[in-house]
């Protein structure tokens, strides 16, 4: 495979094909770590384009820089979280659960949704939102592992 010559960037991701190259990049792939951020931000914003968190602190590159008015850099380890935003995560993970709109990727979330899952609660909640979301397999089965929605064709 080759580049587009009338192209000076095949990807559309603000890299010239020679610079990607000159890195050791896929001058075909816009994004190659796949977390939302493409290669020419990364390079940008000084991150890692293979790695989809640089600073090895969980959050993903793009998540912080999507929230850098709210103090997150994606080369600064991100430790500390304000109690309020510990417990505001840990209670979307215990009360809303693992659906697309409730879904974030943190531990205080990860902490809300594994405990939910020792109340009845819990149950009850996985079972409407498998049910809404059309994961009719997931809502027949409380505590079944998830099964993709195109099992059931």
């Amino acid at each position: 495979m080759r580049s587009d010559p009338t192209q000076v960037d095949g990807d559309h991701d603000d890299l010239t094909d020679l610079e990607e190259i000159e890195l050791e990049l896929n001058a075909f792939d816009s994004d190659e770590d796949i977390e939302g951020l493409g290669d020419g931000a990364e390079q940008a914003w000084g991150t890692d384009p293979l790695r989809q968190d640089t600073d090895s602190d969980s959050y993903s590159d793009f998540y912080e820089v999507q929230r850098i008015a709210d103090g997150y850099h994606p080369r600064e380890h991100n430790l500390k979280i304000e109690k309020t935003d510990w417990l505001q995560q840990f209670s979307i993970g215990l009360l809303c659960g693992d659906n697309h709109v409730c879904h974030r990727d943190t531990i205080p979330w990860i902490l809300g949704n594994l405990a939910s899952g020792f109340l009845v609660f819990g149950d009850v909640r996985d079972f409407v939102a498998s049910a809404i979301e059309g994961r009719w397999m997931n809502a027949a089965f409380l505590g079944s592992p998830q099964f993709p929605s195109t099992a059931m064709a």
